[in-house]
């Protein structure tokens, strides 16, 4: 979301969010925080002209997202094969150029870890028919998830309880305690597979207070055996959050009269983002330790681009 309270027809207004009115987008970003997409979304009351992705009533505002999506991950696939050949020299064999390039230089699958708003069973169906895994969180669709899930109850469950089955299109889907129960798919992973994790100690719930002391006691954090699916979305999903943190670090906050002026600082602030992520990535700045911290990035990248205004 980006901050806008003035007047336009475009902006939403959603309960228990850090931005709770503005301009809605969808992001696509890695794990990491580095922005690959973004896909501004207008009110359906706003939707005179076409979207910047086709919204097909057969199939829903969130499939037609994804599906969107997922056109921008194909044409990555198309610019990294062309990348990866244009590496390799081309050699002559009896007259006939041949190009030296393996198939398996290059990524064909992908993983795409989603919140319950996108998560539906016919999605996560068409992923993975393009060779696309998911996990994520979901939410309780009619129908879905299967009886045996929706009726465990919460009193009858332990913490950190697993309890799992196969949906009809072959996703795994399974209710895990933590705080309280979480509904979470997977079309990557399987069931048994766990890894040890240390836990702090949370805060005491009328859902949770059974278990806290019996595990927890006096200490303040506890090594723990979770799922490993668990603890892959709990490391994957945090990208669109490293982005929105780093964003409102330095974020200007100006009091904008003109529409466009909010959306055009948050393409500054994605710029400056993925810059970033760049920067720390790089492998010849970490082997010399030259790595700038973000606040010290962030000066040189104003001043960089004062020089340029000011040429």
């Amino acid at each position: 979301m980006i901050r806008f309270v003035g007047r336009s027809a475009e902006t939403h207004r959603i309960k228990n969010k850090p931005i709770g009115e503005g301009y809605k987008f969808f992001v696509l970003a890695t794990s990491s925080g580095f922005v690959v997409n973004f896909t501004p979304d207008g009110r359906t009351a706003a939707k005179k002209d076409k979207l910047e992705y086709n919204e097909d009533k057969s199939l829903g505002k969130i499939e037609s997202m994804v599906m969107h999506l997922v056109s921008v991950i194909d044409r990555l696939k198309e610019k990294q094969k062309k990348r990866l050949r244009s590496k390799y020299k081309k050699v002559s064999t009896r007259g006939n150029d041949v190009q030296q390039f393996q198939g398996e230089d290059s990524q064909d699958s992908f993983v795409l870890a989603m919140d319950n708003y996108f998560t539906l069973p016919k999605i996560i169906h068409k992923l993975r028919k393009k060779n696309i895994g998911v996990i994520g969180t979901a939410r309780f669709c009619r129908n879905w998830p299967p009886k045996c899930l929706k009726d465990i109850n919460v009193n009858d469950v332990d913490f950190n309880e697993y309890h799992w089955t196969i949906d009809e299109y072959g996703t795994l889907v399974g209710r895990w305690m933590d705080n309280g129960l979480v509904l979470v798919v997977t079309t990557i992973h399987r069931v048994g597979n766990s890894i040890m994790r240390n836990r702090k100690k949370p805060r005491k719930t009328p859902q949770n207070k059974n278990h806290v002391d019996r595990i927890w006691g006096d200490n303040g954090v506890a090594a723990i055996e979770i799922p490993t699916m668990i603890d892959d979305y709990n490391h994957m999903m945090g990208g669109v959050d490293l982005t929105d943190q780093r964003i409102s670090y330095y974020h200007p906050d100006l009091r904008c009269f003109r529409t466009w002026m909010p959306m055009c600082l948050q393409i500054l602030s994605l710029i400056r983002n993925n810059s970033y992520c760049i920067h720390k990535d790089d492998e010849n700045l970490q082997k010399q330790n030259e790595v700038l911290n973000h606040k010290v990035f962030t000066l040189g990248f104003i001043k960089s681009l004062m020089k340029k205004i000011i040429i």
